[in-house]
């Protein structure tokens, strides 16, 4: 399994040069990354046999679900020590500061909830909000 999960991660990251070496938007390219990510289908037993739940990474814990793919792919990131869509992260580093408030619409299972918490501090405010029940009651665990 060991051997498995190395060849995964040579062939994703020679994916993600060629990717970001192309001459288009950070949104297209992460696009692009996680629709390519899929191509390998061995990802998702990969990430079931090696992964903690919950993950703990950069300051933040999450709780997720094994068999949603949109949860894997945020996980899968952070397993590798990588962002999961970088350039929003640069976005909410950049122009949030200690004290403010972030309001995460449609929060899924709080990765970016948890990375705005852990700027603005306990000065200041995060209020998550999400419509799918089953992230909904993720966020409320976390929230405990």
């Amino acid at each position: 399994m060991e051997l498995l999960y190395k060849v995964y991660k040579i062939l994703h990251n020679i994916t993600k040069k060629v990717v970001y070496s192309l001459p288009i938007s950070e949104a297209i390219k992460a696009l692009l990354i996680r629709k390519l990510s899929k191509i390998i289908p061995l990802k998702i037993l990969l990430i079931k046999v090696r992964l903690p739940n919950p993950i703990s990474f950069n300051k933040m814990t999450l709780i997720f679900r094994e068999d949603d793919n949109g949860d894997l792919g945020i996980i899968n990131c952070l397993s590798r020590n990588e962002y999961y869509e970088p350039e929003v992260v640069r976005v909410i580093k950049r122009y949030l500061k200690k004290g403010a408030v972030f309001i995460d619409g449609g929060a899924h299972i709080g990765y970016f909830s948890i990375t705005a918490a852990n700027i603005v501090g306990k000065e200041g405010k995060v209020f998550s909000f999400e419509p799918f029940i089953e992230s909904y009651l993720i966020l409320k665990k976390m929230q405990n």
